[in-house]
């Protein structure tokens, strides 16, 4: 198992199943609780009725039924099964295959000239940035519809996509690419042939994939036999000559923005690509470079987590081991000898959180970030908003993009990190040019939280055990429902 911590001055209000952008204050109660799905923008919360409630930007799919310039629906999605999204829209699934989508429309493949074709979807894939995105419907007799930015991979370059099993797609603010495993094993890519979307160098040595992992412009593909076959930006996984050798055995593939890490059956870990993201684990800490290599040997490891930006390896014996950039959480020597009996880690953009022996929280990186949990809130040009309590007893962590929010065994919420962007539910600290909307209530018998991790923002919406939704947070990024 691996986990990528993938890269959010109103009073928020607790979501109704009525109707999307409901101004009311009436908490509705199912039998499960609602999931919860974020572009950095905005929210959709996904009910167990198959309705959805959406909040946040609503140019960029905060309002279903949003007027020009950005297209809504006429009707609100009903026996919806998945929610996915690019940056600035959002599409649903309903139960007979049928799709809805919404949000901005300035690409060069248009939602009205597929949308007849968009029947029997059984998934959707996305590739997404602050700029543009594409979606990529897999249909239940395994071809695919298109839609979205071409950059990002809208346009299939002639290819006939069919016999598709599965799509893995890369993405930056440069472009995008989908790589598709087919159901005989063999790969097929389309899109930005910067971010991956040309493997005609390696076409031959794509049969017997099992999985593919992106990172913002590369592929890795596992095969059955446990080699590793690359392509796509060389400065950012997509040439792992290095390592080529050492690249057997491979269980597990995990990607940071510009790297990749192998963890293999034995428990050692194979890293390339652009060693300021972690892809050297060996690197020279230079003048030039923020690399920091990882403090002790990378053998005995059963799990391995990014932020994007560096990599934090879990061993057997319950200890943890960092490397990448060393601005960003790669460097966790000052915390090294507390952790220990690491459970769980979560990572925001710029830090990364432990939970340890006895439910303790330990963390690292970047102070304004989260990398403080007990940070000086006077520290002069600091935006950081400390945790307001002893983080003890806690079950599990969540980063959004500048803070982290951690759930107690008890169900309470505890926050620290940038406090206008979700270190603060009651934005006592807000600066000036960020609008920070509070929680409108005590955030207690909370079961999940869900962090938004927008381009310069971030929110969390947190679902308590009675299916009721609060937010908190930058108002521009859903922290406002």
């Amino acid at each position: 198992m691996h986990r990528v911590i993938s890269l959010v001055s109103c009073v928020a209000i607790v979501l109704s199943i009525s109707g999307c952008n409901d101004s009311s204050d009436n908490e509705v109660s199912l039998d499960s609780p609602p999931t919860v799905a974020s572009n950095g923008n905005a929210f959709v919360a996904l009910h167990a009725d198959g309705t959805i409630t959406a909040w946040g930007n609503e140019h960029y799919g905060g309002n279903i039924h949003c007027g020009f310039p950005c297209r809504g629906v006429a009707n609100e999605p009903k026996d919806v099964i998945q929610v996915a999204s690019i940056s600035d829209a959002f599409a649903t699934v309903n139960g007979s295959g049928s799709v809805n989508f919404w949000g901005m429309e300035n690409f060069d493949v248009g939602y009205d000239e597929i949308k007849s074709h968009l029947n029997n979807v059984s998934q959707i894939v996305t590739t997404s940035a602050t700029n543009g995105g594409a979606f990529a419907a897999m249909k239940q007799d395994g071809t695919v519809v298109l839609w979205g930015a071409s950059d990002w991979g809208a346009h299939n370059g002639g290819q006939t996509l069919e016999n598709i099993s599965s799509i893995t797609a890369s993405y930056n603010n440069g472009g995008g690419a989908f790589a598709a495993i087919k159901l005989d094993g063999t790969v097929i890519t389309w899109g930005n042939p910067y971010n991956g979307g040309d493997s005609g160098a390696v076409s031959g040595d794509l049969h017997d994939v099992i999985s593919i992992t992106a990172t913002g412009s590369a592929f890795a593909a596992l095969k059955r036999d446990g080699t590793v076959v690359v392509w796509g930006n060389e400065g950012s996984g997509g040439d792992a000559s290095s390592v080529a050798s050492e690249l057997n055995d491979v269980v597990d593939i995990i990607a940071s923005e510009a790297a990749f890490s192998a963890l293999t059956g034995s428990g050692d870990v194979i890293s390339w690509g652009n060693k300021d993201y972690g892809g050297d684990p060996h690197c020279d800490d230079g003048f030039i470079s923020f690399c920091t290599p990882a403090s002790s040997e990378l053998t005995n490891v059963i799990d391995i987590v990014t932020n994007g930006e560096s990599f934090v390896a879990i061993k057997s014996d319950g200890s943890a081991v960092s490397w990448g950039n060393s601005t960003k959480g790669g460097n966790s020597s000052e915390v090294q000898s507390q952790l220990v009996g690491v459970t769980d880690i979560a990572g925001n953009s710029g830090a990364y959180a432990a939970i340890t022996e006895g439910g303790k929280v330990v963390a690292w990186g970047n102070d304004s970030t989260g990398g403080d949990p007990y940070c000086d809130i006077n520290t002069p040009f600091s935006d950081c908003s400390p945790a307001k309590a002893e983080l003890s007893d806690v079950v599990s962590i969540v980063g959004n993009n500048q803070a982290f929010a951690a759930i107690t065994a008890s169900g309470n919420v505890l926050t620290w990190g940038d406090a206008s962007n979700g270190g603060d539910p009651l934005c006592e600290k807000q600066v000036d040019f960020v609008s920070c909307a509070k929680a409108s209530s005590a955030l207690t018998e909370v079961i999940d939280v869900v962090p938004s991790r927008g381009e310069g923002g971030s929110a969390f919406a947190a679902i308590k055990s009675d299916n009721s939704i609060i937010a908190w947070g930058n108002s521009d990024h859903g922290g406002k429902q």
